[in-house]
C-alpha cells in the first residue's frame, strides 16, 4: 500500500467510513490516477473537472444547451441576466 493510500484509508477511518465506503473511495482515486497514467498526488482541480466530463461524456453540456436552445427555454437569457429572463418579462 502506498503512504498515500494509507493515509486516506487513515482519514477515512477517523472519518467513521465503513469499509465498503473506503474500498469505494480508494478505488475511485485509483481509476482516476489510471485515467491519466499519473500519481494522484499530481493531479490537481483541472483533471478532476476533466475526468468528471469524460465520466458523463463530453458532449452532454454541449447537447443540454443545443436542446435548450432549440426548445426556447434559454431565451432572453444572457450570462448576465440569467434566472431573470421571467422577471424581465413580466414587466
Amino acid at each position: 500500500m502506498t503512504p498515500l493510500r494509507r493515509r486516506m484509508t487513515e482519514d477515512l477511518i477517523l472519518r467513521n467510513r465503513t469499509p465498503q465506503t473506503i474500498k469505494a473511495y480508494t478505488g475511485w482515486v485509483a481509476n482516476f490516477a489510471r485515467h491519466f497514467h499519473t500519481p494522484p498526488d499530481r493531479l490537481g482541480p483541472e483533471h478532476v473537472r476533466s475526468y468528471l466530463l469524460h465520466l458523463v461524456g463530453a458532449t452532454a453540456p454541449l447537447v443540454t444547451n443545443c436542446t435548450l436552445r432549440a426548445s426556447g427555454d434559454m431565451e432572453g437569457s444572457s450570462p448576465d441576466n440569467r434566472g431573470h429572463a421571467a422577471t424581465a418579462s413580466s414587466g
